[in-house]
């Protein structure tokens, strides 16, 4: 590829976005000032079946509502549809370097309905957390 092509995958584009957003929030601009996004352009990441789910510091709100965090894991859980019947019911098990600031309330309302992709949480639902 060239640095001019296109995205390959929503992988990279989450990427770019992802690296432009994390130099504002660390340096306080954007990243292009500091890094060349344009070489990941150079690579082809059409092969990469995974989706980024990053967290970018911040308050947001319309569009980019969607785009970071516990709401994108939903989004993206959503599409893919009901867990096949072998998993209903299996724990959830989380893990991530920084807890921040996990208000119970936030928790089980928010973040673990995120978890089930956008489906209420049961009292029976269960979720473990390991931390690093």
């Amino acid at each position: 590829k060239t640095a001019a092509s296109p995205p390959t995958s929503d992988f990279e584009r989450q990427l770019g976005e992802y690296l432009q957003c994390a130099g504002r929030a660390l340096f306080g601009v954007p990243s292009s000032n500091i890094l060349d996004l344009s070489v990941l352009r150079r690579y082809d990441f059409s092969a990469a079946t995974v989706h980024l789910v990053a967290s970018v510091p911040g308050t947001h709100t319309g569009p980019q509502l969607h785009k970071w965090g516990h709401l994108r894991l939903r989004g993206l859980l959503q599409a893919e549809g009901p867990l096949p019947a072998q998993f209903e019911g299996g724990p959830i098990v989380c893990q991530f370097s920084s807890m921040g600031s996990l208000h119970p309330n936030f928790f089980y309302g928010q973040f673990l309905k995120s978890l089930l992709g956008g489906q209420e949480p049961t009292p029976e639902t269960g979720c473990q957390i390991v931390f690093p």
